[in-house]
C-alpha cells in the first residue's frame, strides 16, 4: 500500500461522490461525531437533520470538521477527505424545495428532515491508499 496526498479538487470531487460522512464539532467541552447524508454544493456541504439531532443546535459561525472516507479491505485501498469550514443554518427544507435543491434524508432512519445545515469548506486535505503489487 502507498499512501498519496491529493489536492483540493481532487477531494472535493470525492465528497461529492460519497454520500455518508461525520460532521465533528464540540459539545460542552468535548468533541462530537454525527453521521449525516449530505450533498455537495460547490464548495459547500449540505445535510439536514431532525431539530433534535445535536448538531441542530450547534451556533452559526461555529468551526466544524467534515470527514469522509472508503475503504475496500480485499484490494487495501481507499480514500480519506476532512475538511474544515463554519457551520451555518441554511433554509427550511420547504424554502429548498422550492429551488428544486433536494436535501437528503438524515441519516437515522425514522427521523424527519426538519432542518437544513451547511458546512463552508474553507481548509481541505485528504489522501488515497492506493494498492501496490505483491513485491514491490
Amino acid at each position: 500500500m502507498r499512501r498519496r496526498e491529493i489536492s483540493r479538487r481532487e477531494c472535493l470531487d470525492l465528497l461529492a461522490q460519497a454520500k455518508v460522512g461525520r460532521v465533528v464539532f464540540v459539545r460542552g467541552a468535548l468533541p462530537e461525531v454525527i453521521p449525516v447524508c449530505y450533498l455537495v454544493a460547490g464548495e459547500t456541504v449540505v445535510f439536514g437533520v431532525h431539530s433534535t439531532s445535536p448538531v441542530a443546535q450547534e451556533m452559526a459561525g461555529s468551526i466544524v470538521t467534515f470527514q469522509v472516507d472508503s475503504f475496500d479491505s480485499e484490494r487495501e485501498c481507499g480514500w480519506h477527505v476532512r475538511a474544515v469550514g463554519t457551520f451555518q443554518p441554511t433554509l427550511t427544507p420547504d424554502e429548498l424545495a422550492v429551488t428544486g435543491v433536494v436535501v437528503p434524508r438524515p441519516w437515522a432512519v425514522g427521523e424527519t428532515l426538519e432542518r437544513v445545515l451547511q458546512v463552508d469548506l474553507e481548509v481541505v486535505g485528504g489522501y488515497v491508499i492506493e494498492a501496490t503489487e505483491e513485491g514491490s
